[in-house]
């Protein structure tokens, strides 16, 4: 397939293009103006909010993964508009997937869940419309997909949670989690969260959606002991004022449940995890504290 890919450098989008490349499709890197191509001639140059260009460059693929991203609310009216103009390019067949945090969708409650409608905290509520703006595009031959992943690890700093919370460790003395710590999180890795949206737009069905990349669940708790048992740190709880001032707006998603079922994903897009394990987690909590995190 050819394949056009946005973010490529970003820590989703580089494990979407290693996916990419080991099956063998064609990649087209969506890039800045100006920025270095690095020798590939399949480098397409162009601004994200360049919609004209952008539906030329859709026009001429198969489908679309669109991985760039930003935690900066004022970059979400940005890629949703790009979303619609890449979507608007692709021809009849052709298929757009994205990825999002599985925060938008609230708590899920401690058994393995899988939620359809959004019930984001107030400062995601604009990440929950994007996402809803671009599952709306749904028809006219163009399947849309997003993949949600909740505790994404692996492959060095890009794994935000990880690093939040190795760096806190470091701070306070000791490895924290918020509240009694039994609050149940999927983990995966960052390899497989990419291989899903791979799947998605390799796959045969019309239907498009929602999907969960969710393998081992574990406490909040249990990470903390995890990341404690590497550090040589113990692991408690933090107090109000350390969960704000060393966590910040992570401070109340540490508190919910973020527990989430893989099923419909394996059947839906035929998603088979190969590198998530509790093994792996503890290879890339290892890896972080060795880059001195």
């Amino acid at each position: 397939m050819r394949v056009l890919l946005t973010g490529s450098s970003g820590y989703v989008g580089s494990s979407v293009e290693r996916a990419l490349r080991l099956r063998n499709h064609k990649v087209h890197r969506l890039q800045r103006p100006g920025s270095d191509s690095g020798g590939d001639d399949q480098v397409i140059f162009a601004d994200l909010s360049d919609t004209a260009a952008l539906r030329d460059a859709a026009h001429d693929v198969d489908a679309v993964i669109h991985c760039a991203a930003s935690d900066n609310p004022s970059f979400w009216p940005i890629s949703q508009a790009a979303a619609g103009a890449l979507i608007a390019g692709l021809q009849a067949g052709g298929a757009f997937a994205s990825h999002s945090g599985t925060i938008v969708f609230g708590d899920t409650g401690s058994n393995p869940s899988d939620p359809d409608r959004f019930a984001p905290p107030p400062p995601l509520a604009g990440r929950a419309t994007l996402d809803e703006a671009i599952l709306e595009h749904e028809g006219n031959g163009i399947t849309i997909h997003i993949g949600y992943g909740a505790f994404v690890y692996g492959r060095g700093r890009g794994a935000a949670l990880p690093t939040l919370l190795i760096g806190a460790a470091k701070s306070a003395g000791a490895a924290l989690y918020v509240g009694n710590g039994d609050q149940i999180w999927s983990t995966v890795n960052i390899d497989d969260f990419g291989a899903l949206l791979v799947d998605a737009i390799e796959s045969k069905s019309t239907i498009g959606g929602k999907w969960f990349a969710a393998e081992t669940a574990i406490t909040m708790k249990g990470i903390a002991e995890r990341i404690g048992q590497a550090l040589g740190l113990p692991a408690r709880p933090a107090t109000t004022e350390e969960a704000q001032g060393l966590f910040g707006p992570f401070a109340g998603a540490l508190a919910i449940n973020q527990n989430f079922s893989a099923a419909r994903t394996r059947e839906g897009v035929g998603w088979a995890p190969q590198a998530s394990s509790l093994y792996a987690l503890d290879q890339a909590i290892n890896d972080l504290i060795l880059m001195n995190i």
